[in-house]
């Protein structure tokens, strides 16, 4: 995440370079490595983590100047509220489990976490 921002000063750039790495975190589930069943260091975990680690960065920054958190986060609730209904009923089947590599709804697992990691972060600052 250092490297990516240190390096490279245009931030749509940034956000392209960690999309295209969530991406392929996300499509090579489980890879092996020189024979071994799972990838060293959790370098599969990172990248996943740097497009939330992106977010995470540059949306601390805009977080203070948002206006209606409340709204946002009513909206938050509504949206988790309907994420828990529909797992719970079997609509869907949303299972993000980095450390074993268990992942089955790229969409999902690209905005719920920032999604609900924004709701805790305005119910703290509440």
């Amino acid at each position: 995440m250092v490297l990516l921002i240190s390096n490279v000063r245009s931030v749509v750039l940034q956000w392209v370079i960690s999309l295209m790495m969530f991406a392929m975190g996300t499509i090579h589930q489980q890879p092996a490595f020189l024979g071994h069943p799972y990838f060293p260091w959790d370098a599969q975990d990172v990248l996943l983590t740097t497009t939330y680690m992106l977010a995470g960065y540059y949306g601390f920054r805009l977080l203070h100047s948002l206006s209606h958190k409340y709204l946002l986060l009513l909206a938050i609730s509504a949206f988790s509220m309907l994420l828990i209904h529909d797992q719970l009923t079997q609509k869907i089947n949303f299972t993000l489990y980095l450390k074993s590599d268990s992942l089955n709804h790229t969409g999902l697992a690209l905005i719920a976490p920032l999604i609900l990691c924004l709701g805790v972060v305005l119910i703290a600052q509440s």
